[in-house]
């Protein structure tokens, strides 16, 4: 494991991440702000980005990547196997399942959320997966082995997510940040 690597993609992670998320959760707090704020909608999504952006930091300072050109290359290797792809979507699945059973289902809603979500999930999320899957999975694999690296970082993205639940008027602002992390876990 490249303890020096996995080192800095976290500190630039999680600093940029308390300056945006955590600046935007304490300004919708404080002054009763919504995300519909532009301001805050600008700072949510660079928030959303720190991943990505100490992806690149970090991978450039450590001589793993080049340039951005070859960075880029690496971000959008689609080539799996159709089963990883099955999976995710099962997972996502098993998570709005559990969340019926623990919630209470109300007929239309899960299934309406499923159509959006998925593939917000899938193809808008995945802006943050640069850093989560790129970087530190694959290092902490390396050391402690896939189930347990999957459970570390699935531990490290849900604390990464927290403040976001504290964004008046996103979605997570309404969820239960417990049911989060086993969603996270899942598709981990």
């Amino acid at each position: 494991m490249n303890k020096k690597l996995v080192k800095e993609f976290l500190i630039i992670t999680f600093v940029i991440m308390l300056i945006f998320w955590g600046g935007c959760a304490l300004i919708s707090q404080i002054f009763n702000l919504t995300i519909n704020n532009i301001f805050l909608r600008i700072m949510h999504i660079i928030g959303g980005f720190s991943p990505t952006i100490a992806s690149y930091i970090s991978l450039k300072r450590n001589n793993k990547v080049k340039n951005l050109k070859e960075w880029l290359k690496k971000i959008f290797d689609i080539k799996h196997n159709i089963w990883t792809y099955i999976l995710v979507i099962l997972f996502v699945l098993i998570y709005y399942v559990l969340g019926c059973a623990i919630n209470g289902f109300k007929f239309g809603a899960p299934i309406f959320m499923l159509i959006v979500i998925l593939p917000m999930m899938l193809f808008g999320g995945g802006n943050e997966e640069v850093g989560w899957r790129m970087i530190l999975q694959p290092e902490l694999e390396k050391k402690f082995g896939f189930h347990i690296a999957t459970i570390f970082t699935s531990i490290i993205w849900w604390l990464w997510h927290l403040p976001i639940f504290f964004i008046i008027g996103t979605a997570n602002a309404n969820m239960n940040y417990f049911l989060f992390g086993i969603m996270l876990l899942l598709i981990s």
